[in-house]
């Protein structure tokens, strides 16, 4: 009871209030006159970035890890593909080790033992073609790339390194460098 009779209260203090706070004096007419007679739409696009910021242009995102490490990649066209053959008689494509430690683009190229060379088993793959380095384990390797950034005297300022794999077609012609982190 005490609740309804509050409620009561409020409900006529609310009503009073407004009465005497907004009269016909205070709440002119209103002008439709001045009102506009078309509406016009603007359609605003803002982008979510990977990092969860929003930006009005997909060019002020800040590059992903994957973007930036294809910014520069040198594309090891040079190196070409062998069969090799194992004691048990298997026969397994591989980079060819001669172009182990040369220099393209300012990177040292080098990989530890074989890079192995297997057709595509990965969605995006193309399984007619051949990828050199992607697929590494523990005997095997991807390719590894180091360049070393020296001012004029001969100071360290940056040292970049990446790993990259080769593919090539289903006839060994090269198609392209892929670099990541």
């Amino acid at each position: 009871m005490k609740i309804i009779v509050s409620l009561s209260l409020i409900l006529i203090l609310l009503i009073t209030g407004c009465q005497t706070q907004y009269s016909e004096a205070n709440c002119p007419d209103l002008d439709y006159s001045t009102c506009p007679k078309q509406i016009e739409k603007e359609t605003i696009t803002k982008y979510q970035c990977y990092d969860g910021s929003i930006k009005d242009s997909i060019n002020s995102c800040p590059k992903t890890e994957i973007e930036k490490s294809q910014e520069e990649c040198p594309q090891l066209d040079e190196i070409n593909v062998f069969e090799w053959k194992s004691i048990l008689g298997s026969k397994y494509m591989r980079l060819n080790n001669s172009y182990n430690g040369y220099t393209n683009e300012g990177y040292n190229v080098t990989w530890l033992l074989y890079v192995q060379c297997e057709k595509g088993r990965e969605k995006g793959d193309n399984i007619k073609w051949w990828y050199c380095g992607k697929y590494p384990d523990s005997l095997l390797d991807t390719i590894h790339l180091m360049k070393i950034i020296t001012d004029n005297e001969d100071n360290i300022l940056e040292i970049i390194n990446k790993k990259a794999y080769n593919i090539y077609d289903e006839n060994f012609n090269f198609e392209k460098t892929i670099c990541y982190s």
